[in-house]
C-alpha cells in the first residue's frame, strides 16, 4: 500500500484508505473531524546532549525528574480523578473554628466533624487538579463520633 494512499486520523486513530482517482479525504469517515494540520500543535523541545546534569536539562525534563523525586518520597499516593497520575502532597490545610461552621444533625446533637481540623492537599503535577482528604488522625476522630452517636446506641 502506496503511503499516499494510507492516512491515520490523529483524532480516532482510524486508518483511512483513500482513492488515488478522487484523492484525500478531508474528513474523517468515523469520526467527521478534520484530517488536515487544522487545529494540530507541532511542538519540538530541544534537547542536550549532556542531559545528565540537572542544570543542564530543558526546564520541562528538570520538571518531571523533580517530580518523580518528589513522588518517591511521599508516603501517601492519592491518583488524580481526571488524569489517574499520582498526585503530589502538597501539605495539610488547618480548618479554624473561625473559618468553619459545622453541621450538626439533630439525632446525634454534636457535629461529626467538629473544627478544627486538618485536610491533606494534594495537586496533580500532571493536570495540577488540587484534591483534599481529611487526615488520618481526623478520619478516626470521624468515625469515633459517629460510632458513638446517641442514634446507634439507641438501636443497640
Amino acid at each position: 500500500m502506496d503511503q499516499q494512499e494510507a492516512v491515520v486520523c490523529p483524532w480516532c486513530q482510524s486508518e483511512i484508505v483513500w482513492d488515488p482517482v478522487l484523492g484525500p479525504e478531508e474528513t474523517c469517515p468515523y469520526c467527521s473531524n478534520e484530517l488536515t494540520d487544522y487545529r494540530s500543535l507541532h511542538i519540538e523541545l530541544e534537547r542536550n546532549d549532556e542531559a545528565e546534569e540537572s542544570d543542564k536539562l530543558h526546564p520541562m525534563d528538570r520538571y518531571k525528574v523533580s517530580v518523580k523525586e518528589w513522588l518517591g518520597l511521599q508516603e501517601d499516593a492519592l491518583e488524580c480523578p481526571y488524569c489517574q497520575e499520582t498526585m503530589m502532597y502538597a501539605g495539610l490545610w488547618t480548618v479554624t473554628k473561625d473559618s468553619f461552621q459545622p453541621h450538626a444533625a439533630e439525632p446525634i446533637g454534636q457535629p461529626f466533624l467538629p473544627a478544627p481540623f486538618a485536610i491533606k492537599t494534594f495537586v496533580c503535577p500532571s493536570c495540577f487538579k488540587v484534591e483534599w482528604t481529611l487526615s488520618d488522625a481526623d478520619r478516626i476522630r470521624m468515625a469515633n463520633v459517629l460510632a458513638n452517636a446517641p442514634i446507634v446506641n439507641k438501636r443497640k
